[in-house]
């Protein structure tokens, strides 16, 4: 729904801690960012619509149910590279913007080792390690347009009851040195070079990169082929990077404003521990039931945010052209993701003792984003951080007023040929994650997927193909004077093209 726009600012350490009224909103989309992950690890999984929660036999499940690590009867190890691209169009003003990206990564690396114990009851001990990616962050959207008010005004609101010398150094600070605010008749009271009632052309680009990647150890338990049990161990990578460009430009040469920008730049990177345990119980030789439970995932993590501005204004009937930037704010804090459980149903195609047709695959997650909560670092040996109760009661009420529970179903299989070869198929649905809605905004996320794979005793190759279609609300900024926000919505077209090749050996073959 809404990815506010970063007007606001934190800064820990020597310069103690910064705010602005907007950085609620802003660490709001972090929340809903950092916390909704999705396997793109493996290529029969994404085929499959990541439903192989009851049928397992796949690397991805140590990422979603690890009793799938359990159903194994051979070693294996596997590598996943991924190609990414991303489609966005945003209404802004009058005008379609358009954006495309394309990039590579590593999508998944495992190895599983089998082994068949002599014990009639425990009929395999498996364990798993490796990685497997779970969000990516990879996207670009730009919008243009002519609209009335300016974000000069927000950096004026933003100056009110301040001496110069004590400006928020990462906004209004900079407006005032490029002369685009300037005092009136007091040391606090300022005025700014455009108001609400000018029409002016602005151009918002970002550009966003990163992901999660997840580092697991995994272990499972086969009970005499009835009951399996999986339990996993997560150490997860967090890295994400934003750079937001805005430039607003006067175009009636009337007035004495001519352009100002303003870029932003954001990183974050943090490292977060989870556990996950799961069951899958064989009702017979067709069906299969499983439950899952993740539990959240505490993040250790240090934000880095500055920012330029270049403005471009006649003062006193001279013009001045002037950039300044600001200094690094640093922000450590800890992210505490919500817990997440699910419940799958798998079906195998085929009489018992014949050749299996296929398989089909259905799960259900419930995850509580309203959960997901922040804390400040405490105090260091340097004494430079220290935690301020009431910014994060009020920043994590904000949270849990903005966000709610979320289902997604996620249903999959594939047709079997000749025992080789497979043709695979999935489709996902999540509900929307937030408590409120805007109009002509759909936040339900969809995602289809395609799939082939050829699959031998000894060797197999699966390719899959996902694309994710979703919609949301960019804010360029905000203003108190006009209480209608810039604003545009987005249409994100997103897709994978996913390779996996594996080698097993030793033991009986997979599913």
């Amino acid at each position: 729904m809404i990815t506010m726009h970063r007007l606001s600012y934190l800064v820990l350490g020597l310069l103690g801690i910064l705010i602005t009224s907007n950085l609620n909103a802003q660490i709001t989309s972090d929340a809903l960012r950092f916390s909704d992950t999705y396997s793109i690890s493996t290529a029969r999984g994404m085929g499959t619509g990541n439903a192989l929660d009851a049928l397992g036999a796949d690397f991805s499940s140590v990422s979603i149910n690890p009793a799938g690590l359990a159903i194994y009867r051979s070693s294996e190890v596997t590598l996943s590279p991924i190609i990414d691209f991303n489609r966005t169009r945003a209404n802004f003003g009058d005008e379609l913007g358009r954006d495309s990206r394309t990039s590579l990564a590593l999508a998944n690396m495992g190895f599983v080792f089998s082994h068949r114990t002599p014990n009639s009851h425990i009929k395999y001990v498996n364990l798993g390690m490796g990685i497997n990616r779970i969000a990516s962050f990879n996207q670009d959207y730009s919008m243009s347009g002519m609209t009335t008010g300016s974000r000069v005004v927000s950096f004026t609101e933003q100056a009110q009851g301040i001496t110069p010398d004590n400006l928020n150094p990462f906004e209004s600070q900079l407006a005032y040195d490029t002369y685009l605010i300037d005092n009136d008749t007091s040391a606090t009271t300022y005025i700014g070079s455009l108001t609400e009632d000018n029409i002016t052309r602005k151009t918002q680009t970002v550009r966003e990169s990163g992901g999660i990647t997840e580092f697991s150890i995994s272990g499972g338990l086969n009970y005499k082929n009835r009951l399996y049990a999986g339990l996993s161990l997560g150490v997860n990578f967090l890295r994400y990077r934003s750079n937001s460009d805005y430039l607003e430009q006067d175009t009636s040469g009337n007035i004495a404003f001519q352009e100002m920008s303003f870029r932003e730049e954001r990183r974050v990177v943090g490292t977060g521990t989870n556990i996950k345990f799961g069951l899958i119980y064989r009702i017979n030789h067709l069906f299969l039931a499983s439950l899952s439970v993740h539990s959240s995932t505490l993040y250790g993590a240090e934000e880095t945010y500055t920012t330029r501005m270049h403005g471009i204004v006649y003062y006193n009937n001279e013009l001045q052209d002037n950039s300044f930037g600001s200094p690094d704010g640093v922000y450590p804090h800890r992210l505490f993701t919500p817990w997440r459980a699910s419940l799958g149903l798998g079906v195998i195609l085929g009489k018992k003792g014949e050749k299996k047709i296929g398989y089909m695959g259905l799960a259900v997650d419930y995850i509580n984003y309203s959960n997901t909560s922040f804390d400040l670092k405490p105090l260091d040996t340097l004494g430079n951080v220290t935690a301020n109760t009431n910014y994060i009661r009020n920043l994590n009420n904000n949270v849990y007023d903005l966000l709610q529970p979320a289902f997604r179903v996620r249903f999959g299989g594939a047709f079997v040929i000749q025992d080789i070869f497979q043709i695979r198929y999935g489709y996902q649905l999540q509900s929307s994650p937030y408590r409120g809605s805007v109009e002509g905004v759909n936040d339900q996320r969809h995602r289809v997927s395609l799939g082939l794979g050829v699959r031998t005793r000894n060797f197999f190759v699966d390719i899959a193909y996902m694309v994710t279609a979703k919609e949301f609300e960019y804010v360029l900024y905000t203003t108190e004077e006009n209480l209608r926000p810039q604003q545009s919505n987005i249409n994100f077209s997103g897709g994978h093209i996913l390779l996996t090749i594996g080698v097993r050996f030793g033991g009986d073959a997979n599913l």
